[in-house]
């Protein structure tokens, strides 16, 4: 992760970037971004390791509260016929289909002119 965790880091950007000679806006909005960053860290399923220990069967219910109000607001299961398992059919997007990524505030998540990488 890029934050500014100690003082010596943060004086290593400043030589860098006053190296390179980065605008002084530049830096200012690179040291708020990290700041940001720092505070508003989240944990995801993949950094609690414990989390791969537990039995499958958990890991579907957990991941089916986690992700069944996305899924259902979406309509992707629209298309299922009423007589279809609907529950079954929501467990397994959710289990199966669905991660969790996080990503800092303001970062780039999407942008013109590259290709998706997931």
């Amino acid at each position: 992760a890029f934050t500014l965790k100690s003082a010596r880091q943060e004086a290593q950007i400043r030589k860098f970037l006053g190296d390179k000679k980065v605008s002084s806006d530049l830096w200012c909005q690179i040291r708020q971004f990290c700041k940001a960053k720092a505070v508003s860290q989240m944990v995801s399923e993949k950094e609690i390791t414990v989390l791969n220990d537990i039995p499958e069967s958990l890991r579907i219910m957990l991941h089916e509260e986690l992700y069944q109000d996305v899924l259902v607001g979406s309509h992707i299961l629209s298309g299922i016929q009423a007589g279809d398992d609907i529950s079954q059919a929501v467990k397994r997007f959710c289990h199966f289909c669905f991660s969790e990524e996080i990503f800092a505030a303001k970062l780039d998540v999407f942008m013109d002119g590259t290709e998706a990488q997931r």
